[in-house]
């Protein structure tokens, strides 16, 4: 187990080999970070399991991602960069439609999906889409 940096992304990966089977890439959502996810998850040992801190969140340095498709479009550019093939996308509600994104633009790089806390339209608490906006409110509002 441990914290690596590539292309800008901090992650967690729990088998720098590569185990049997598809790696699963767990994608937490809006204002969280990679220990989100349960620690028993962050560690199977029968996949290879990646958790990046997205962009602007957690230890990756900002600025976070304008939109869904650019998060995806940030994803798929470090997934190349560490050398990752057909991957099983696990998302969290802004991570499950960071994936279907993903899934979308370039299905031959997804071996799966796995949604949690999705649906079709993600409500956002107004006070968050007000204190993105507001330069002093920002720090809060991702943390």
């Amino acid at each position: 187990m441990s914290l690596q940096t590539r292309a800008g992304i901090v992650f967690e990966i729990s088998d720098e080999g590569r185990p049997p089977g598809w790696p699963l890439l767990l994608i937490h959502g809006a204002g969280a970070e990679h220990r989100f996810w349960p620690e028993e998850l962050r560690h199977l040992t029968s996949s290879q399991v990646l958790a990046p801190d997205l962009p602007g969140h957690g230890d990756s340095p900002g600025p976070a991602a304008g939109s869904i498709i650019e998060s995806a479009t940030r994803l798929r550019q470090w997934l190349r960069e560490i050398g990752l093939g057909p991957t099983i996308l696990v998302g969290h509600s802004m991570g499950s439609a960071i994936a279907l994104e993903f899934a979308l633009h370039w299905p031959e790089e997804v071996a799966g999906l796995v949604l949690v806390g999705s649906g079709v339209r993600l409500p956002v608490n107004p006070w968050l889409l007000q204190a993105t906006a507001e330069t002093d409110l920002l720090p809060q509002a991702i943390a």
